[in-house]
């Protein structure tokens, strides 16, 4: 059974560890984090002018 709550917790659990055992380790996790964050925000942003543009050419 898949369970969410502990798939999570064991995820941190495995970064952690990875991030920890080496500095250039964390460096090379927290430039992959930024990079997917900035890529969820960039796609976001163009998905909801997207719908924004779509509203107001039904509206008009």
């Amino acid at each position: 059974m898949v369970d969410p709550v502990d798939d999570i917790s064991g995820l941190i659990d495995h970064f952690t560890t990875a991030a920890l055992a080496d500095p250039l380790s964390a460096v090379l996790i927290t430039i992959g984090g930024v990079l997917i964050l900035s890529a969820v925000v960039v796609m976001t942003w163009l998905t909801v002018g997207a719908l924004a543009d779509a509203i107001r050419s039904v509206a008009s």
